[in-house]
């Protein structure tokens, strides 16, 4: 059974390496705070590194977030002949329009009233937007462009079979 340097033991309690040190919030990585917060050369480039990789990785998640709603809306376009299909062996009433189609393609993270609002905000003072304030505003005009296309793109349904007439009746026979 070894000591664990982690723990530190004070009185009754016990406190982790990081509630004495102190730890620096954003990184995760215990500062010395206590001990006059030296932070070494590598500590500095660790830190640049965390920070770097972590705006790749929110970038790679915007770029998945973009091709997988681009592909919902391939989707709903190549849906387009078994809708019309429906509509004619069923009627109209069957079949989804092309409205529900761009709805059902919509983006449900874009916020069209916050980006709006954030935009008018900007154009007003002159002061430029903030990065996520420009994420969301790029986010809602793709999010208009997505829609647009499939509901171009859809036809809208077809009257369907035309209904049964009622066949006249026959006069009454005597068997």
């Amino acid at each position: 059974m070894g000591f664990d340097f982690g723990r530190l033991c004070i009185g009754r309690g016990t406190l982790g390496l990081s509630e004495v040190l102190g730890e620096n919030t954003m990184s995760g990585i215990p500062v010395l705070g206590a001990l006059g917060g030296y932070e070494s050369d590598e500590q500095k480039a660790l830190i640049k590194k965390q920070e770097q990789m972590a705006a790749e990785m929110k970038k790679r998640a915007q770029q998945n977030e973009q091709a997988r709603m681009n592909a919902l809306g391939q989707k709903m376009l190549a849906f387009n002949p078994q809708n019309q299909l429906m509509a004619q062996m069923f009627g109209p009433d069957a079949a989804f329009t092309p409205q529900q189609f761009a709805d059902m393609a919509a983006n449900p993270l874009a916020n069209p009233a916050a980006a709006s609002q954030a935009h008018q905000q900007s154009l007003a003072s002159g002061k430029p937007m903030t990065p996520e304030q420009q994420q969301e505003w790029q986010r809602v005009q793709e999010d208009k462009r997505r829609r647009a296309m499939v509901q171009q793109n859809m036809q809208a349904p077809w009257p369907g079979p035309a209904p049964l007439q009622q066949r006249t009746p026959q006069a009454a026979r005597r068997f």
